[in-house]
């Protein structure tokens, strides 16, 4: 009996895969790949302190960064109330959201579809056991062309309406929503003020 030895078969196997690809030289290999939609919302600070007030309305302006691999986002915002103590529980009435919704500034993106960049309050939501308000979604197109890669200014309403409210500190969470195709993110950032 003869035995092929390691190069006799190295030799057929090769042999073999060149008169093949000699006689399909004219087949293509498709390749594809699909990419699917990601985005990722990131916050600039864990807290923001912002400062004392005394009765009125006051603002609270957040930044955040949302990247994503298309240059159109849906962005929305949810906001809680400011308890005293930062405690959901408390029995002191809580410093309560304007009434007239979040406004969403994306730096080097502009709202599309006719949209402004107010975003009022259709809803309501949970952070952190904390009740909310949510947003509208608007979506925002940025000018890099394929992606998005901007901060997004979030300015959230709230109001002292009470001459005697107690004094303390008061805080609460604010939320920027992101999504693209059915792929979302959030992150949040905890507000609080001193009376």
């Amino acid at each position: 009996m003869k035995y092929l030895t390691l190069p006799t078969i190295a030799t057929i196997a090769l042999s073999s895969q060149i008169s093949m690809a000699e006689s399909d030289d004219n087949d293509a290999s498709k390749v594809s790949v699909k990419i699917t939609p990601h985005i990722a919302v990131q916050t600039q600070k864990a807290s923001i302190y912002l400062g004392n007030v005394v009765q009125g309305e006051f603002d609270g302006e957040l930044t955040f960064l949302v990247q994503a691999n298309n240059d159109v986002v849906s962005l929305s915002v949810a906001a809680t109330d400011l308890y005293k103590g930062m405690d959901v529980n408390s029995r002191v009435t809580p410093l309560r959201l304007s009434h007239q919704g979040a406004f969403i500034f994306a730096n080097g993106a502009s709202p599309i579809d006719g949209e402004d960049n107010n975003a009022t309050w259709i809803g309501n939501d949970s952070i952190s056991g904390f009740p909310a308000m949510l947003s509208e979604p608007i979506s925002f197109e940025s000018s890099r062309n394929g992606y998005f890669d901007n901060e997004v200014d979030v300015q959230v309403r709230w109001n002292i309406d009470n001459p005697g409210q107690a004094e303390g500190e008061y805080g609460g969470y604010v939320t920027l929503w992101a999504a693209l195709d059915g792929a979302k993110d959030m992150a949040s950032i905890e507000i609080y003020m001193d009376k």
